[in-house]
């Protein structure tokens, strides 16, 4: 995963920032040149429609509200 966060990194695809042990992941829409834009904007369109990235944006909704603390012990339980 790192590895392929790298190469999207390298392209200018997305960008990062590190918090303590976290690194922080995001689409760089600012950061890409026209072209790597223009796919960005494409591919986020074709997934607005999609049932499972609308189950996951609610998931994702509901796990913001939780502290790390309580993501890395029910991660644990889970393993």
């Amino acid at each position: 995963m790192s590895r392929n966060l790298s190469i999207l990194k390298s392209a200018g695809l997305v960008a990062a920032r590190r918090e303590g042990r976290w690194i922080h992941y995001r689409l760089d829409f600012d950061g890409a040149d026209a072209s790597a834009r223009q796919f960005l904007g494409v591919a986020a369109a074709s997934l607005n429609g999609d049932k499972q990235i609308r189950r996951d944006r609610a998931a994702l909704k509901r796990l913001l509200k939780l502290s790390r603390e309580e993501l890395c012990r029910r991660g644990a339980e889970a393993a």
